[in-house]
């Protein structure tokens, strides 16, 4: 092999090499179903043959008898032998290729190592990675073989062999020569270190230079966290011409590029010491493997696989150290001998007594100095972003040193030593909690100086390109020309050919420019130069080279070219493969193996110290460093790990928020004397205009949805605007709180308030997140829909109590204080307060509630009446279609709903008997019954206060519902007015013919039928149009200024009525307009018609409805002349009618303003509107008569004096003054004293 292909020929081993070491990681996991589908369905069918089979290796499985192990198992062995040699013939093959690449790869190294010159960092880097490499990977190899289950496999194969029929007798001859080197390779695996010894028995003086020369320096410079510490090297604010002070001094450089192949150097000294045991001969290396022994217990070996280095040591290489000591000891003295000793025979057990010791806090230290040093670069880096080129090369090795420690604490941490061989073992000293804040903290600057890495890359990369282009231009060009221009050197052909060759590397480097992404011909033209530059220091550093280094060197005049060529090599890695580079000194994909841990961690940082949630979101980069693991899995797909480690722990978080923002919360309640104290100045502030606050940016994500206003349309924007509950309202803004002056009791209030601020300045302030290709997460959505649920939990608890709801003027002021609360909290975490509260609010009344108050309410209160919308959906229609018995309970409602069912149940329906009646005096309702006192809740206070807490969604919610309500009652009274038509009609003939009803009226009241049950819908429907109307009143109230603005966003609003100018909030819901009389005081309010009742009236498929409803006041005059409407009596305490009897006189006037009538009475006899109501006074106060026989004058005249004064207020009759002249006539033939105009008869 020419030394010029050395290069060569060590890349295309490293990729054997790998290429197998993969292979066996993925077949330690033993026969899998996929690629050996009928032989593991045999060998876990029938273990006792497998047992059987690795049991009597390394005999031929031939003389064994395998029908008495299993007789049935033997039988299907035999029968699928040809599927069975086909799946395990690459397994057969791959150690084969293992025995042959292992053969190969030691004869390489050997060669090597014979034919060139000492390896050097400053001139032969790129061999001497990939030489060491080899090494390293091929000793990796075959430790990893053990867990192969190569014994099964070669058993299994010579077994069904004999049996199958795919192969010739040449070939089957081919097999049995082959399995007895097959045989003794498999049986090394065993015991593989002394055959690793064996076969790089010829590479140890080698592997002893490299270690002696190359290694040792560093490492012992880097020994401790105090000596990194004093090296200064990981200090940003260091001299740069100051060398590393140490046992040898050393350039900055050296030290650098030390520390960013430190983890390397710790591999080829652990691996090169074990399989080269020859090389403790030299002082140096005893001394730096103690070092390393004192501070390391695993040996990884690949991936999750590994062993316990001491174990190993005590084996394989404490026999070496014996001997040596034992060859020494005897010329020196006593005074010597024990020293001698120490570093020698007792190295091993010294160095582990001291781990124990001091392993721990050792580690821990150096993670707190590299997360330090981490973190002083970014503080200098946010200061001048100009520095980030100059200590691009320091902040790499700090980025390797902090990895490197984050990788030792998941592999050591927590895990247990064996016993055995160590049997000066008493304690487990890696048996601690794995909680340490040190660990997030260092993931955390990791995590930090990798984005700004690559945020800066493209200034990062010019800066490199520059830097190399100024290494050519004033260290390498001039040399090259002076080496091919002057001097004897001029004419020698082998200078001349290192000077063509150097010069078409530079030509290249000449060449750099930043990469494209189109077009990538600068990254294979840097591979070239690579390539081409290993190959020629190859050539110059071998023993029998024609031309040395040494010879160029000098013949230049020791210009030290070769070290500059070689450091622009070393620096093209960030031109052609930043990504790359970077992505191996701060990813921590290796954290894949260690799922357990790293969940305990996660959790540890959300449930631990306050200090340590200021770092919950480094775990987050950790996740998405899996996808890095994408090839190499054998286990859960990385993605899939990531995204479920990703959805829990952010899970975990929303949980702590809840838990953190309840516990702020009592705290409030328990220790303040008020909530939150508002300073004068925000008072004053708020005589000011309302400004709107546009919410921040917020970063879009696949997972979760933004929802600002940035994002929206200018309508979804202004409806949301207008939408939003008591966010609107004057809240607390942050800034304007103070706390009482005895802080002392506020002690749980300020760690609760900490932990919050910390973890929601660490999520709020993290970039978003690809844990998969089509996955990201956004920490800071997470965060804001996390205390936007917390603050939904407390409001849906506190807007239920027991069975009720809780009362509407309560609740907006516990609203109200949650609201100051999250505007005190969200700014400390980053968040903006107002949309979160806005869009928290609004999803507490749209969605279905979180809290077990609520859900019990909806269960218990509402009952088995569950909450009806106007239109149901398919699913309620398909649980209505199944027969009686396979209903399941009802899905939870939003709390809105919940709400206005309760309303619609309660105090609509009346369903718990509580008299609710109507007090238009206080514009309330009243209940007769004292279990509950609905005038807590249903009055025009109260409804303003829902307004005032769940914005226009809680007058939708209202306005439909009581919608719904009023249709059941319309068509209850429809079915009776069809019922009685002829009835009505013969009343209405009389009433035109004679003007007079009272024969009439006392026939047909004795002729009606289920007036009961009329006069229980005519209630419902009075009270629901009542409610309507204050809701109405309530909202424009709180409303109005968004009305204008809004009204037109809304599709299928009424059309404002001619006599109004502008539109109205009422007609967004389609409520009756309503306007508060300036002299009638509040107990006089002026509607138009009820645009729900007109539309059930015109829009009715009958034809005969309208003609029908023309004679509605004729049946409502007929109740007057039931016995219930001569109970009605006044009760002053609660200014209402006992038994609701007033109904009538709402429905009535309501009902025919709805009720599209004609002018004039044309030739069939249609009444018109004021006919009618002419009518029914006729009609009701002919009752008054029947009143005076039956004592029972006194109710009637009480809802026909209220009605009076309704029809002269809302106009509904020609004549203004005919409803009171009715009244006064019915009197005077009752022989009732006259009741002065306008004046009540109570």
């Amino acid at each position: 092999m020419a030394v010029s292909n050395v290069s060569d020929a060590l890349c295309t081993q490293l990729d054997q090499t790998e290429s197998l070491l993969r292979q066996v990681y993925h077949g330690c996991a033993g026969l899998d179903g996929l690629r050996h589908p009928e032989t593991s369905k045999l060998v876990k069918t029938y273990y006792e043959i497998e047992r059987k089979l690795v049991k009597s290796f390394p005999d031929h499985p031939g003389s064994l008898d395998l029908v008495k192990v299993d007789r049935l198992g033997a039988d299907q062995l035999w029968r699928y032998s040809n599927e069975v040699l086909k799946e395990l013939e690459p397994d057969y093959c791959l150690l084969k290729e293992v025995g042959a690449v292992m053969n190969k790869n030691s004869e390489l190294l050997a060669s090597i190592a014979e034919h060139m010159a000492p390896f050097s960092l400053d001139y032969t880097a790129g061999i001497l990675k990939q030489y060491m490499q080899l090494f390293c990977m091929t000793t990796r190899l075959f430790l990893l073989l053990r867990f192969y289950p190569s014994k099964l496999i070669i058993q299994l194969y010579s077994l069904v062999q004999g049996h199958a029929s795919l192969r010739d007798k040449a070939d089957r001859r081919q097999e049995v020569a082959d399995r007895k080197d097959m045989v003794q390779l498999v049986s090394a695996f065993d015991k593989p270190i002394p055959r690793l010894q064996e076969y790089f028995k010829s590479v140890t003086p080698r592997i002893s230079q490299v270690l002696d020369q190359i290694v040792a320096p560093v490492l012992l410079a880097f020994a401790t966290a105090r000596d990194t510490q004093e090296s200064q090297i990981l200090n940003p604010l260091r001299l740069p011409e100051t060398d590393i002070q140490g046992q040898e001094r050393m350039p900055v450089p050296a030290a650098i590029r030390g520390l960013q192949l430190l983890p390397k150097l710790q591999d080829w000294a652990i691996f090169g010491v074990l399989i080269c045991p020859g090389a403790v001969a030299i002082p140096k290396v005893v001394q730096m493997i103690r070092k390393l022994l004192e501070t390391n217990f695993w040996l990884q070996i690949y991936w999750e696989y590994g062993d316990w280095v001491h174990a190993l040591y005590d084996a394989y290489v404490q026999p070496t150290l014996v001997s040596q000591y034992k060859s020494v000891k005897g010329s020196t003295g006593f005074s010597h001998r024990k020293a001698l000793k120490g570093e020698s025979k007792d190295v091993i057990d010294n160095a582990l007594s001291v781990a124990r010791a001091t392993c721990m806090q050792e580690h821990c230290a150096r993670r707190n100095l590299a997360q330090q040093s981490l973190e002083q670069f970014l503080v200098l880096m946010k200061a001048d972003i100009s520095q980030l080129p100059y200590n691009l090369q320091s902040i790499t090795a700090a980025l390797t040193y902090g990895k490197s420690e984050v990788l030792w604490y998941f592999r050591n941490v927590n895990e247990v030593l064996p016993t055995g061989v160590l049997q000066t073992l008493q304690t487990q000293p890696l048996r601690e909690s794995s909680t340490d804040p040190s660990v997030s903290g260092l993931i955390a600057a990791i995590h930090a100086m990798h984005d700004l890495l690559l945020q800066y890359r493209t200034a990062v990369q010019a800066f490199v390109i520059d830097t190399i282009h100024t290494l050519v231009e004033e260290k390498i060009s001039p040399v090259l020309v002076q080496l091919a221009t002057t001097g004897p050197q001029a004419h020698s052909r082998p200078v001349v050919a290192a000077v063509q060759d150097m010069a078409s590397i530079i030509e290249h480097f000449e060449a750099l420019q930043l990469p494209n992404r189109e077009q990538n011909d600068g990254v294979a033209d840097l591979r070239w130069a690579r390539a081409h530059w290993n190959s020629l220091t190859g050539s110059l550093f071998s023993s029998g080279a024609v031309l040395t280094a040494a010879e160029l060197d000098s013949a230049s005049g020791n210009s030290g070219v070769l070290y500059f060529m070689n450091q622009c090599l070393e620096l093209c890695e960030y031109v052609d493969g930043f990504h790359h580079t970077i992505q191996r000194t701060a990813s921590l994909s290796e954290l894949y193996d260690f799922p357990e841990k790293l969940v305990a961690c996660m959790r540890s940082t959300v449930q631990g110290p306050a200090e340590g949630a200021l770092f919950s979101s480094a775990w987050l980069y950790v996740l998405s460093c899996f996808q890095y693991r994408q090839g190499d899995s054998v286990h859960e797909q990385p993605f899939s790990m990531a995204v479920r480690l990703g959805d829990d722990y952010m899970k975990g978080i929303a949980d702590k928020v809840k838990t953190l923002l309840l516990r702020i919360s009592e705290a409030h309640n328990r220790e303040l004397a008020a909530p939150l104290t508002v300073s004068a100045s925000y008072a004053r502030s708020q005589n000011a205009a309302p400004t709107m606050q546009p919410a921040p940016p917020m970063a879009k994500s696949s997972k979760v949805a933004t929802f600002t206003s940035a994002t929206l349309s200018k309508a979804a924007t202004l409806k949301n605007r207008v939408l939003a509950p008591t966010a609107t309202a004057p809240v607390y803004q942050p800034g304007q709180e103070s706390l009482p002056a005895n802080r002392g009791s506020l002690a749980p209030l300020e760690d609760s308030q900490t932990a919050l601020t910390n973890l929601g300045q660490s999520l709020a302030q993290a970039p978003a997140i690809q844990l998969a290709p089509t996955y990201v997460m956004v920490p800071a959505e997470f965060l804001r829909s996390a205390v936007q649920d917390a603050f939904k939990y407390q409001i849906t608890q506190l807007a239920f109590a027991d069975k009720e709801i809780q009362r509407p003027t309560v609740l907006a002021g516990e609203v109200k204080r949650l609201i100051s609360l999250v505007h005190y909290i969200a700014p400390l975490m980053g968040l903006h307060a107002s949309v979160l509260v806005q869009e928290a609010l609004v999803s507490c009344a749209c969605t279905a509630p979180g809290s077990d108050r609520a859900q019990a309410f909806q269960q218990d209160a509402l009952g088995p009446s569950r909450p009806q919308s106007q239109q149901g959906s398919r699913a309620d229609k398909q649980q209505d279609m199944k027969p009686e018995g396979q209903h399941q309970a009802a899905p939870p409602v939003p709390v809105v709903s919940s709400i206005a069912e309760w309303y619609m149940t309660t105090v609509v329906r009346d369903h718990r008997n509580i008299g609710v009646s109507i007090s238009k005096a206080r514009r309330s309702f009243v209940s007769l019954e004292r279990p509950l006192d609905i005038a807590l809740y249903a009055s025009y206070e109260e409804l303003r206060a829902v307004c005032q807490t769940w914005g226009l969604y809680g007058v939708q919610e209202l306005a439909l519902r009581s919608r719904s309500v009023l249709a059941e009652a319309f068509s209850t009274l429809d079915s009776v007015m069809r019922m009685h038509m002829p009835l009505l009609q013969r009343l209405k003939a009389e009433y035109l013919d004679h003007q007079t009803c009272y024969e009439a009226c006392r026939a047909a009241s004795s002729s009606l039928r289920d007036m009961q049950q009329a006069l229980q819908a005519v209630r419902t429907a009075a009270r629901c149009l009542y409610l309507r109307l204050l809701l109405s009143d309530a909202a424009k109230t709180e409303f109005a200024a968004h009305a204008p603005v809004v009204a037109g966003f809304f599709s299928g609003a009424s059309q404002p009525d001619a006599e109004y100018s502008s539109p109205d909030t009422a007609d967004m819901f389609d409520l009756p307009r309503c306007n508060s009389n300036a002299t009638g005081g509040l107990s006089h309010v002026h509607a138009t018609v009820d645009p729900a009742l007109m539309q059930l009236i015109e829009g009715n498929e009958d034809p005969q409805c309208v003609q029908r409803w023309q004679l509605w006041p004729l049946l409502l005059g007929l109740m007057h002349w039931s016995p219930e409407c001569g109970k009605a009596t006044y009760i002053a305490a609660q200014e209402a009618v006992s038994n609701n009897m007033n109904c009538i006189t709402i429905c009535s006037t309501a009902f025919m303003a709805a009720v599209p009538a004609p002018d004039v009475t044309d030739k069939n006899g249609i009444m018109s509107s004021a006919d009618a109501m002419q009518c029914y006074m006729k009609c009701s106060s002919s009752a008054l008569q029947l009143s005076s026989v039956q004592g029972s004058c006194h109710g009637r005249l009480l809802i026909m004096n209220e009605l009076a004064a309704d029809l002269d207020d809302r106009s509904l009759l020609e004549d203004s003054h005919y409803a009171y002249t009715a009244i006064r006539s019915a009197l005077h033939q009752a022989f009732v004293p006259m009741v002065k105009q306008g004046t009540p008869a109570y």
